[in-house]
């Protein structure tokens, strides 16, 4: 808002305010326009005291400017009250502190001009005479300062109300702020319960839903290990069959071979024996020829027993050629067929190395899943003890139902896979004894983790089974036997986890034994719970959110 000097003609204040809407004038604006009112003031008597000030007309000019501006100020003063307005929420007090230091000027300008007026009365008081002037003097400066004892008293009273207006003031914003604290605090807590409850609903959804995929791709998956699983074991079996049958082939031919050569000696034998005898028969022949025909010559004889050698000879080994080669035709066909079993052997061992990289990979892809929490391990029902009782959903709750004590365990679907894998069990009831550990598939069910060979188990009882250490002891079959480990009960929880070569046992976050298995019988192994008497209770968590208590 300003003023301008030409806006004052006539006894008016002409203002910004003046060409706006009509709203009705506040509190504030008045205050705004006494402050500018004596400013402008100030500037007229710093002109007025100026030196450089020594034109008449511009004196009377300011002279006159200033009276207007007085006459305005005191109407404005006249104005200022307090106004109270009633809302929804109580009374709002509007005030300006600054009124106060208003009054307090205006007080200053009044002093001001009476000191002027004594100077107005001293100069009439030359022109006129000093006696007269001087009584009326004294009765204008009588009445002024009465008048500004009255007005100081007024002063004095209106700042004491406007202090106490303004604590009151100070009192009811504090208890509208404490108000407006307490609905909004009340507010957002609704606001925060509102979003909370969508929040868990929304996730409760997406749960279910990711529930069922990851139960549809673990159905899927399970049906591709179980098809490459059965289509391995085929191929084992065809491999195994035909190195039977290679084996038996190998074993007929060999004691055919025997049996034809055993066959083929006893011909050339008995070929040889009857060439012989032959021969024999031929000789006595043809000596008793020789010694009819003695007289015949010694010539021709020795000619004749040298031909009846050279034929006997000849006919001995065109026979025994003659075996030779059928023995060589029957070693080339168990060559042959020697052959043949060998390529379906290569071709095998050829479709087992291209198949093992996908297995691999299916392996590590499974490994994968269940580090990411997308392949949830669970208690496998077709390895649970008639006196276990599975709990839905997810089968993590195991319970001994049966009617008397005795051990009864169940194992998990997938192993605990070599890499960074965790399992826990918290103990729920106990009734018995209890065995917690790590078991390979052969392992009965109505045996302990731990008793059986190739599983590790940690009992309630303190023991550890199958980890050796020097000093350990061993069971009645051999199986080697920690002891002076902490017994657990119920709300402890038994955790086991397999990083690469190895396996670590903790109780309730805190290590037991670490078994590093190097690569031996101890690497697919799968989690494995034992009870031992009617009415223990266990339940598992194979992730993602562990407690790791």
């Amino acid at each position: 808002m300003s003023i301008s000097p030409e806006s004052t003609d006539g006894g008016d204040i002409t203002t910004d305010h003046d060409q706006r809407e009509n709203l009705g004038p506040t509190n504030l604006e008045q205050f705004d326009e006494m402050r500018l009112l004596l400013a402008r003031i100030a500037e007229l008597d710093r002109q007025m005291n100026s030196p450089t000030s020594s034109s008449v007309d511009l004196v009377a000019q300011n002279k006159n400017e200033k009276r207007r501006l007085l006459v305005r100020l005191a109407h404005l003063e006249g104005q200022q009250t307090m106004n109270l307005q009633t809302s929804s929420e109580g009374f709002e007090l509007f005030y300006d502190v600054n009124h106060v230091s208003l009054l307090a000027t205006g007080l200053c300008l009044a002093k001001e001009e009476l000191n002027q007026t004594k100077e107005k009365v001293k100069s009439t008081e030359e022109l006129v005479g000093k006696n007269e002037l001087t009584e009326k003097l004294k009765v204008s400066i009588d009445q002024l300062s009465l008048k500004q004892q009255t007005d100081q008293k007024e002063t004095n009273d209106k700042i004491d109300s406007l202090k106490d207006q303004q604590e009151q003031f100070v009192s009811m914003i504090r208890g509208m702020e404490q108000k407006q604290k307490e609905e909004l605090e009340r507010k957002m807590d609704e606001s925060l319960k509102s979003v909370q409850a969508m929040v868990h609903a929304e996730l409760k959804k997406c749960q279910n839903k990711q529930q069922q995929t990851i139960d549809e791709l673990t159905e899927k998956l399970r049906g591709s290990i179980d098809q490459l699983s059965l289509k391995n074991q085929e191929l084992s079996n065809v491999h195994k069959n035909l190195m039977e049958q290679m084996k038996e082939q190998r074993e007929m031919d060999a004691l055919k071979q025997q049996t034809d050569q055993k066959e083929t000696n006893d011909k050339i034998g008995s070929l040889i024996k009857g060439q012989q005898e032959q021969f024999e028969n031929k000789f006595s022949e043809m000596i008793r020829g020789m010694e009819q025909k003695q007289k015949d010559g010694q010539k021709e004889l020795q000619l004749k027993m040298d031909e009846s050698l050279k034929s006997v000879q000849a006919m001995v080994v065109a026979e025994f050629e003659k075996q030779k080669e059928s023995n060589a035709n029957k070693f080339a066909g168990v060559g042959q067929k020697n052959a043949l079993q060998q390529e379906k052997i290569v071709k095998l061992e050829k479709y087992q190395k291209e198949q093992q990289p996908n297995i691999v990979h299916l392996q590590k892809t499974v490994a994968t899943l269940c580090d990411i929490g997308l392949l949830i391990n669970r208690w496998d029902s077709a390895a649970c003890h008639h006196n276990l009782a599975l709990s839905e959903p997810g089968r993590l709750i195991v319970q001994h139902n049966g009617d008397k004590s005795e051990w009864s365990s169940v194992i998990a679907e997938r192993y605990l896979h070599s890499g960074k894998s965790y399992f826990e069990v918290k103990i729920v009831e106990k009734t018995g004894n209890i065995s917690i550990g790590l078991a390979s598939k052969r392992m009965p069910l109505d045996k302990y983790v731990g008793e059986y060979e190739q599983t590790l188990g940690y009992s309630s009882d303190g023991y550890f089974y199958g980890h050796e250490v020097r000093g350990c002891g061993h069971t009645a079959n051999g199986r080697p036997c920690i002891v002076g480990k902490p017994s657990f009960g119920v709300g402890d929880v038994v955790g086991y986890s397999s990083i690469k070569g190895s396996y670590t046992c903790t109780l309730n976050g805190q290590p037991l034994v670490e078994h590093h298995h190097n690569g031996s019988y101890y690497v697919d192994l799968f989690p494995c719970v034992s009870l031992g008497s009617p009415g223990t209770k266990i339940e598992v968590n194979f992730g993602p959110n562990f407690n790791r208590k």
